[in-house]
Order: structure tokens, then C-alpha cells, then sequence
């Protein structure tokens, strides 16, 4: 179904090929110019913290308390958690997971890419939401979890784990991927169609 992914592949390479793409055919002046009549929205990074640097732990407060009510008030949404679902990848997937798990009165559904889960215990993180299987699987009507085969961040092994504690979810793995673009592409793909049809 998909062309297999070259291993050897040089990232840097890779990059410089689509920056370059960009450059050549202008694509960051086209969009803007395609956006040029749109309204502006400014996503700030912050508050800082102590040392003057925005920290990752702020995806949360901004999802929940700006992002979230944003979005329900400039677009036509339901706005209940039954229709509301968050999915991140690489280090998203577990800005995801800090988001939605303790926040469960807001989403129904969540998804990780390759989320960066490394060494948890299932039965105790994100303050032991796994360990009663039957009420999480009440409250979260779907959840998903992708990683490419040639990937090693654990999700695979997690995912196991969170069966066999009786979490029900859907495993993806991405033939042929490691990190990368093509991975979250494909697991994007497997993901939203079971959105909202519960």
C-alpha cells in the first residue's frame, strides 16, 4: 500500500531539500498573500517562566483555558466534550496526554504520534487514570496510538501494557517509518475516521 521508506536516509539532507523547495517556489510569500485578506491570530508562547523562557508546560493552560474557548467562540462547534478530541505528535503525544487525562470533563477522545513516552508505569502515571479500566474506557470513547516500526520511544510497549490493564485503544505502527513526517501522515490517516462516532 506504501512505497517502503529508504532507512538510509540523511534528515539533514532532507530538510535542506524541502527548505529549499520553499525558497525556490516562493511558498511562504504565497500563503501569506493567500491569507493576506484573513483575520490576524497571534498564539503567544508563555508566560515565561522563572528564567525568562517560555516552558512546555504551558500547551496545557493554553488549550484549556485560551485555545479551547477561542475556538468554540470564531467557529460553528459543538462545544461538549463528546465532540472534542486532541491528538499530538512526538512530543505532542505527550502534551496530549497532560492535557486530556486530567481533563477528561473536556475531551472524549485522544490520539498520539509517536508520543514521547518513555519508561511510565501505567498503573501509576498521570495520577493512576489507567488503573480503573472500566471507567476510563467509559469516558474516553476512543483513543490511538501510532508509532513507525523503526521507531524505539516505547509506545508499542505501553500501548501492550494498557491493553492488558483493560484500556481499550487502537496500535498503529507505520511500516517502514522512523520519526518522521510519513509516520504521523499515515497514523493521522488511521485516526480520524473513528472521530464521533460514538
Amino acid at each position: 500500500m506504501y512505497q517502503k521508506v529508504d532507512t538510509n536516509l540523511n534528515f539533514v539532507d532532507r530538510e535542506k531539500k524541502v527548505e529549499e523547495f520553499w525558497k525556490v517556489n516562493h511558498i511562504f510569500e504565497k500563503s501569506m498573500e493567500n491569507r493576506k485578506e484573513g483575520e490576524t491570530y497571534t498564539f503567544y508562547d508563555g508566560p515565561p517562566t522563572a528564567n525568562g523562557k517560555p516552558h512546555i508546560g504551558h500547551v496545557l493552560t493554553r488549550v484549556i483555558k485560551d485555545l479551547i474557548p477561542m475556538v468554540d467562540k470564531t467557529f460553528r462547534t459543538y462545544t461538549d466534550r463528546e465532540h472534542r478530541a486532541m491528538a499530538g505528535l512526538s512530543w505532542g503525544g505527550y502534551q496530549t496526554f497532560n492535557t486530556v487525562l486530567p481533563h477528561m470533563d473536556k475531551f472524549s477522545a485522544l490520539g498520539t504520534f509517536s508520543g514521547a513516552l518513555f519508561g511510565v508505569d501505567v498503573k501509576t502515571c498521570f495520577n493512576g487514570v489507567f488503573a480503573d479500566a472500566e471507567k476510563y474506557n467509559k469516558n474516553i470513547h476512543y483513543m490511538f496510538m501510532g508509532c513507525g516500526s523503526e521507531e524505539n520511544f516505547g509506545t508499542e510497549k505501553m500501548a501492550q501494557q494498557l491493553k492488558e490493564l483493560g484500556i481499550k485503544l487502537d496500535v498503529y505502527v507505520s511500516p517502514g517509518t522512523h520519526h518522521e513526517w510519513l509516520t504521523w501522515r499515515r497514523c493521522f490517516k488511521e485516526f480520524v475516521p473513528h472521530l464521533f462516532k460514538w
